[in-house]
């Protein structure tokens, strides 16, 4: 079952499954109808899609927070996101803009301005112009299987997953 919503929190993982920051977001106004949908776990690893979905052409306001000793160090680290200017140095919040986005975003919470990823969290930006499951997945699912057929097809040994 989904769940619309103009407000939501994600847990950012370490690779060990540890919590080590939350992130908040919080839908601008403007977004329209169903700026963030939230599907049960279930239902999301049914679909194969992320629990937390937001939209294109989105405005969203987020925070981490993360616990007291590492609050001065963790920052979100994501193309789509900006830090607000005004940020105490304690605290991370800004801006993220999805823009033509679509597809799973993975959030990364990074140790210090450029240190190594500690986090990570994934979302899904679900394309408005088009069915998100019915129409903008299958052309995914067709390039990736066009892609495959030609990477097999250049007759040179390779190791690639698929």
């Amino acid at each position: 079952m989904s769940l619309p919503v103009s407000r939501t929190t994600l847990d950012c993982l370490s690779p060990h499954g540890m919590v080590l920051a939350t992130l908040h977001l919080v839908a601008d106004g403007a977004n329209g109808s169903d700026p963030i949908t939230v599907l049960d776990a279930v239902e999301a690893a049914r679909l194969g899609e992320a629990p937390v979905q937001l939209r294109e052409s989105g405005h969203y306001e987020y925070v981490l927070e993360t616990a007291a000793q590492h609050a001065s160090r963790y920052r979100l680290r994501c193309t789509l996101a900006r830090r607000h200017l005004t940020c105490r140095e304690d605290e991370d919040r800004g801006h993220l803009d999805t823009g033509s986005y679509c597809g799973a975003l993975r959030l990364e919470v990074i140790d210090g301005e450029h240190g190594p990823v500690v986090a990570t969290a994934t979302v899904e930006v679900r394309s408005i112009k088009l069915s998100y499951r019915g129409d903008f997945r299958a052309m995914l699912r067709d390039l990736e299987t066009r892609l495959a057929g030609l990477v097999a097809d250049l007759r040179v040994p390779v190791h690639t997953p698929y």
